[in-house]
C-alpha cells in the first residue's frame, strides 16, 4: 500500500475516532501486526504511539461452533507478564470471557504489587 492511502487511512480513523469521543487516538495497532515501516512513519507524522501485543488471547483461532471462553482467559494469564499489551478481538466468546479476565487481571495486579514487582 502506498504512502498516500496509509494516510488516508490513517487520517479517516482519526477524524472518526475524534469525532465519537472528543479525543484523538494515541496508538495505533497496524492490521495483523504487520510492522511495515511506512505504517511507522505515517503513525509517528500523526502523533501516535505504534503499537502490537506481547500477549495473544488466542480466540481468533475459536470458531462459532468451537470455542471456549475459558480458554480465551487462560490463555491471556498463562502469558502475562509485566507490561502485557494484550491482544482481544470482538468476537462473543471473548466478550462473554471479559468479566472473568477483567477479575483475574486485577487479581495479578494486586499480587504483583503486594510483591513490589514491577507490573
Amino acid at each position: 500500500m502506498g504512502r498516500k492511502k496509509l494516510e488516508q487511512q490513517v487520517g479517516d480513523v482519526q477524524k472518526i475516532v475524534h469525532d465519537s469521543t472528543g479525543k484523538a487516538p494515541r496508538f495505533f495497532r497496524p492490521p495483523f501486526g504487520s510492522g511495515m515501516m511506512n505504517w511507522k512513519a505515517v503513525v509517528k507524522e500523526a502523533n501516535m504511539l505504534y503499537m502490537t501485543w506481547s500477549n495473544g488471547s488466542l480466540d481468533w483461532e475459536m470458531t462459532d461452533k468451537k470455542n471456549d471462553p475459558a480458554k480465551v482467559v487462560a490463555n491471556v494469564l498463562q502469558q502475562l507478564r509485566p507490561g502485557s499489551n494484550i491482544l482481544l478481538h470482538e468476537l462473543p466468546w471473548t466478550a462473554e470471557a471479559l468479566d472473568s479476565l477483567l477479575t483475574q487481571l486485577k487479581k495479578a495486579v494486586r499480587v504483583c504489587r503486594s510483591r513490589n514487582d514491577r507490573c
